[in-house]
């Protein structure tokens, strides 16, 4: 296997959009209007949070110019080692969407799916990812950043790892968490892919 770095492949561009529904109206000029992200061209992967992290997935859905019927988009469920969502979480997760994404739905099964190898860390962590992102042109992370204990802060590359990873990527990666936290840092937290 060859050494891992933390950051994407070079041909990824990584979009970010830090903003909350509910807004006053002093913040609202601040907020990307509905539908003004477009997404990279060619094949990408919509990654979303599970039922269990407090993030508005319609609302940033609505931010993204994309017809949900193109076949080269696929949207992925960052479930961790989370159960996979009922149907009921389902619709809250995508609320009008669920339908128009359905066709082209991962769910992350950490223990059950199949992974591709890409790399070794600096610390050791062999990182499987779910193959939903295998051929991907882009991928878009959609979802809540809070203070994490050992990471730092969730969000972001947590979407993909633990997220989108196997079970023993992510007990591989968990087993850092015992030589310290690291809340609110991003640089040097141990759970960090580096």
């Amino acid at each position: 296997m060859k050494s891992a770095a933390p950051d994407f492949p070079g041909n990824w561009d990584v979009i970010r959009v830090a903003s909350r529904p509910e807004v006053s109206p002093l913040e609202a000029h601040r907020l990307p209007p509905e539908k003004s992200i477009t997404l990279p061209p060619g094949r990408t992967v919509v990654v979303v949070n599970d039922a269990q992290r407090p993030t508005p997935t319609p609302w940033l859905l609505e931010r993204l110019d994309i017809d949900w019927r193109r076949d080269d988009v696929a949207v992925a469920v960052a479930a961790g080692s989370h159960a996979p969502p009922t149907k009921a979480e389902l619709r809250e997760i995508f609320g009008a969407f669920l339908d128009a994404v359905r066709p082209r739905l991962t769910v992350n099964r950490a223990g059950a799916d199949d992974f591709d190898p890409v790399g070794r860390t600096g610390r050791g962590t062999d990182v499987e990812i779910n193959r939903c992102l295998r051929g991907a042109d882009g991928v878009v992370c959609l979802g809540s950043v809070e203070p994490h204990y050992f990471a730092g802060w969730t969000g972001g590359r947590k979407s993909l790892v633990p997220g989108l990873c196997s079970l023993e990527t992510m007990r591989l990666n968990h087993r850092l968490a015992i030589e310290g936290g690291a809340p609110g840092r991003l640089r040097n937290a141990r759970c960090t892919l580096t």
